[in-house]
């Protein structure tokens, strides 16, 4: 009798921690609308590099370098948070929420300094909701471990 209270005790806990494990909806719609971001930016500095500089300069060697580099970047950022998202990662998740957050932030320093608000406040939601999605699953719930 005992072995199957406890089977039937462990049986649920499991259930617990599995449900609390579970990536929210609202992160997964977030992660896939950031994951889309990156291969636009990835397109666009492989595609149409000029559109990385301002409108009627021409692209020289220095801006093929960057498009170049934001290629790589964003490229690789995109298939590991795809790959996060396929396998519904929170380990993963955890750790490319925070990574485009913080690059997000950086962006939007830099806007600042450059006197780009609008493109500022878009960079700083984007920022802001992936920390709160980065914060949301690393968070731990001790009711679930115990």
């Amino acid at each position: 009798m005992l072995e199957r209270l406890e089977g039937f005790l462990m049986s649920q806990l499991s259930k617990a921690v599995a449900v609390d494990l579970q990536i929210p909806r609202w992160i997964i719609v977030f992660a896939a609308l950031a994951a889309f971001l990156l291969a636009v930016g990835a397109s666009i500095s492989l595609l149409a590099p000029q559109r990385l500089v301002t409108p009627g300069v021409e692209i020289n060697s220095a801006a093929q370098i960057y498009a170049g580099y934001t290629f790589s970047r964003d490229l690789g950022l995109f298939i590991v948070l795809c790959v996060g998202l396929i396998k519904r990662s929170r380990s993963i998740m955890t750790m490319m929420m925070g990574l485009f957050s913080l690059i997000n932030f950086c962006d939007a320093i830099m806007d600042i300094k450059e006197s780009r608000l609008p493109v500022f406040v878009i960079a700083f939601l984007l920022s802001l909701i992936a920390a709160m999605a980065t914060m949301r699953l690393a968070k731990t719930d001790l009711r679930s471990v115990i």
